[in-house]
């Protein structure tokens, strides 16, 4: 008899309303996997834009239309991140046991919006300190991954150097504050007024408020400009932006559109500065490294709300609106 399981399933793009709740059969697993419970997850930007089909460039959102669904999306369950428990293991899966809290990312095959899903034991799955809480954990991997991606695989980011974070009060600029400050570089963060005393909070230097100030048009001192300007939400260029960066400075969008797709490779030819940018996966460095950073307290994910799973549409809306501070949690069992 197949095992059944409550999910938020999306059979069409469009607006929040398109995210039902709705029984599908449960996953089974493959000897290397785990079918973990779920216990919390989030809705990240990037959930909301595939759920939208709302991609920033033309051209990628028409080769990402063969490999997510022309006309429908072909998974219809979204989510990258899950924290919960154990329930199945793999006949091969050694490293774990029935009941053991873990972190788990699905990554591009998604699906962490539910009740169960399954992770490749390998590289996909950790265990998880009990000093880090759930609805901490189900926020770590989003912006987690793409401050240890840009930040220090591709920036390449140093103590004593300078970050300008656009964007710093959102999933990827709160992670990127801590992490830089972690590492000891002085922090400059772009944010909304409101938001100031928050990213003050996680550690950032300076602030700037984007309502009230175009940052594109300051006139830095030598001494004043960036060694990485972390753009994460596609609110600015590199054209925009260099006159900021030192010499050897680097641009790194997380959002990227053809413009920048082109920089990767012209901008070296012609400058020493740099674009680098790309798609932030997580592995099983990544995994322990982040694990190991929340634990000490060193970068703890903020949370902006919690919502339960039967309002996950809700969750969406609200991730929508673009002005939410950290991580939007959904909370799918109890612990």
């Amino acid at each position: 008899m197949t095992k059944m399981m409550n999910a938020a399933v999306y059979e069409r793009y469009g607006p929040p309303e398109v995210v039902q709740i709705t029984q599908v059969s449960r996953p089974t697993i493959k000897p290397d996997q785990v079918l973990i419970k779920v216990h919390a997850t989030s809705v990240t930007m990037g959930d909301a834009r595939l759920r939208a089909w709302n991609i920033p460039s033309p051209l990628f959102s028409f080769i990402a239309r063969f490999m997510i669904g022309i006309f429908k999306p072909r998974n219809q369950i979204l989510g990258t991140s899950a924290v919960g428990t154990i329930e199945e293991l793999g006949a091969e899966v050694k490293e774990f046991s029935i009941g053991d809290r873990v972190l788990g990312s699905t990554e591009m095959k998604m699906g962490a919006h539910a009740e169960y899903v399954v992770a490749q034991a390998d590289g996909s799955v950790a265990h998880l300190p009990e000093q880090i809480t759930t609805d901490q954990a189900a926020g770590l991997l989003f912006g987690g991954s793409a401050a240890l991606y840009f930040l220090r695989d591709l920036g390449k980011l140093q103590r004593g150097q300078r970050v300008l974070i656009v964007g710093a009060s959102g999933a990827l600029g709160s992670i990127g504050v801590q992490y830089a400050k972690h590492i000891g570089a002085h922090v400059t963060a772009v944010c909304s007024g409101p938001n100031h005393e928050f990213v003050r909070s996680l550690g950032a230097d300076e602030t700037i408020d984007y309502t009230k100030e175009d940052f594109t048009k300051r006139t830095l001192d030598e001494n004043q400009r960036f060694d990485a300007v972390y753009e994460t939400v596609g609110k600015s260029s590199y054209n925009q932006c260099k006159h900021l960066m030192t010499e050897r400075g680097a641009f790194l969008p997380a959002v990227m559109r053809l413009p920048e797709v082109l920089q990767l490779v012209w901008t070296p030819l012609f400058s020493k500065r740099s674009v680098k940018s790309g798609v932030a996966m997580t592995n099983p460095e990544k995994l322990t490294t982040l694990i190991e950073l929340a634990e000490s307290g060193a970068v703890t994910p903020a949370i902006d709300s919690v919502y339960p799973f039967e309002d996950i549409a809700q969750a969406h809306r609200h991730v929508d609106k673009g002005h939410k501070r950290g991580n939007v949690i959904v909370r799918i069992s109890d612990d």
